[in-house]
């Protein structure tokens, strides 16, 4: 989920102030058109919960750590990463296809 604009809202903030992790493509980027920048104005301490899927995915940093935790992504479009999870996405449809019965 993500906003990709200033004026644009997806998600009411207080989902993401309530949220275990919030993680975004660009914390920066999200601070300035996603919903991250909503959530903030209700309480700047949920920028302290955010990170960004390259350090999740490059296993910087943990992702849920608890079956009941709540994860909301904050995605505002970065074409580098845009790009890579559809090529991921491909390939893995690939692998299934050739493993398939």
């Amino acid at each position: 989920m993500g906003s990709d604009a200033e004026f644009k809202q997806e998600l009411d903030a207080r989902i993401l102030t309530v949220a275990d992790k919030v993680c975004c493509d660009l914390i920066v980027q999200c601070r300035r058109l996603g919903e991250l920048h909503h959530a903030e104005e209700l309480d700047p301490e949920v920028g302290g919960r955010a990170m960004e899927l390259g350090d999740l995915t490059a296993k910087k940093l943990l992702g849920r750590t608890h079956p009941d935790h709540v994860t909301v992504c904050d995605l505002t479009g970065t074409g580098v990463q845009d790009t890579m999870i559809a090529r991921y996405a491909v390939e893995r449809v690939r692998v299934a296809e050739r493993t398939a019965p």
